[in-house]
């Protein structure tokens, strides 16, 4: 867990059955192209990355909804790095998934059918890097505690909270 100096939560990361969770406070976390260049947030990248897939190696198959993610890792020396939209349907293919974990609306009924298998996806051994928005879901008129994102996440001991980093 890497906090503030309020303790507030920044990120956290899960050992879940076979797989790794790193989970963001933000999603704009998932910007790496953006954010990799301030302090030292390209070696947390790096690290995250890393920790979740077990390995440094840079052949894995990475699959991610974000193309800043994308094209930060390529940058890095990923040489396969794939952008889907639909990244639930990919997890087959995936050594690693970079995305957000969160119905975009009550009807966001792609989601709400995957969530099975992303949780499966995971304890089989896969690893996940996602973020989350807590307070935006709440906005988007969801009860937080059985907001399906946060349905996935308490499947790894973890959860997003209806407050917000400043």
């Amino acid at each position: 867990v890497i906090s503030d100096s309020q303790n507030r939560t920044l990120v956290a990361g899960a050992l879940v059955g076979q797989g790794r969770v790193v989970a963001f406070g933000h999603l704009g976390y998932l910007n790496f192209s953006e954010h990799a260049g301030k302090a030292d947030t390209g070696t947390l990248y790096s690290n995250a990355t890393s920790w979740a897939a077990g390995t440094t190696d840079r052949s894995i198959t990475v699959v991610t909804s974000e193309s800043s993610a994308r094209d930060w890792l390529q940058a890095e020396g990923y040489t396969d790095v794939r952008l889907e939209s639909a990244w639930y349907e990919h997890l087959e293919d995936a050594d690693l998934v970079i995305a957000p974990v969160w119905a975009r609306s009550a009807n966001d009924t792609a989601f709400l059918t995957e969530a099975t298998k992303i949780v499966d996806y995971v304890n089989g051994g896969g690893a996940l890097v996602t973020g989350g928005l807590g307070w935006r879901s709440v906005q988007l008129g969801f009860d937080l505690p059985t907001e399906p994102g946060n349905v996935v996440m308490r499947e790894f001991g973890l959860s997003w909270s209806s407050g917000f980093l400043p």
